[in-house]
């Protein structure tokens, strides 16, 4: 792989975690207006309508079958961790829940010395070692314990790390960008029979339009396609390390947007202590930024 195109690729997929991180608490704030499958139907319906006006031609002149089935497949693992995420918040903060739902960065790795069959490095073990050590600090289980919330989380992780696989998978046969596209459509489609066996209303007013144009357009419609591109330019440890940034900018975003009521979350000690750990071992992976992350195994000669 090309360093200066992996280079993209951690650009890329850090934009996009930046964005989701901060925007993360209107997910919590959507839940005054909707219930979690009203909104998730909604925002993920509004980021195909537009995706399919620009992108639909290109889409039906590809006529392939495996695209198809590739774009399902990315839609049911990206619509059950999101259902997850978004239900796991009645239960729990928003920044705990991102937090504990990206815990795939641990799960990618281990899937692929699994499947390759190969070790991982020494850093790939520092790296995940210290940022496993930073999420437990910043979650703060020792004083909060774990609650039905955080539990929930833990399946969207299991979730992700599929996605993540599946996505790198997936590039190296089809086009990044209709990828991205089938994904967010078969999402829609997906979350619209998800909240017909349960339709809700929905408290239209400046709030909640504001919520689905920040996590609908902007958030699904923009920010998949770009990750699509992104992760077809990194590795998928890469990828998975970097979902990091997005409950640390989650924790930031979740103290300065507040509610209609003009509640916000509040930072810790535990998180702040935790972010820094979590930053600073991304930083360190990075600067010696490799996109070969596994040795083979070598059998050792005997010296005579």
């Amino acid at each position: 792989m090309d360093k200066y195109e992996n280079k993209v690729g951690v650009a890329l997929i850090s934009t996009v975690m930046i964005y989701w991180g901060v925007t993360t608490v209107l997910m919590k704030h959507a839940l005054a207006y909707m219930s979690s499958t009203t909104y998730i139907m909604l925002r993920f319906t509004s980021a195909a309508v537009l995706v399919l006006l620009i992108f639909g031609r290109k889409l039906y002149q590809q006529k392939s079958k495996i695209l198809l089935l590739h774009g399902l497949i990315l839609g049911l693992l990206q619509i059950i961790p999101m259902e997850c995420t978004t239900f796991a918040m009645y239960f729990t903060s928003a920044s705990n829940s991102v937090f504990i739902g990206q815990l795939s960065f641990i799960i990618v790795p281990l899937m692929e010395c699994i499947m390759k069959k190969n070790l991982p490095e020494r850093r790939l073990i520092r790296t995940g070692i210290l940022l496993l050590f930073g999420l437990f600090v910043f979650s703060n289980v020792l004083n909060t314990g774990l609650n039905k919330g955080d539990m929930i989380s833990v399946m969207s992780a299991i979730f992700n790390a599929w996605s993540i696989l599946a996505l790198k998978r997936f590039t190296k046969e089809d086009d990044s960008t209709l990828l991205g596209v089938l994904q967010i459509t078969f999402a829609s489609i997906i979350s619209i029979m998800v909240w017909g066996l349960n339709p809700g209303t929905v408290k239209w007013c400046a709030g909640s339009i504001n919520i689905l144009f920040f996590t609908g357009i902007i958030g699904t419609a923009v920010a998949f396609v770009v990750l699509a591109i992104g992760q077809s330019k990194t590795t998928s440890v890469n990828a998975a390390f970097l979902n990091l940034i997005q409950p640390v900018c989650a924790m930031l975003g979740a103290y300065f947007i507040a509610d209609e009521f003009g509640n916000i979350e509040q930072i810790t000690f535990y998180k702040i202590v935790g972010a820094f750990i979590i930053i600073g071992s991304l930083v360190m992976y990075l600067k010696e930024s490799n996109p070969m992350v596994y040795r083979k195994r070598a059998k050792r000669k005997r010296r005579v």
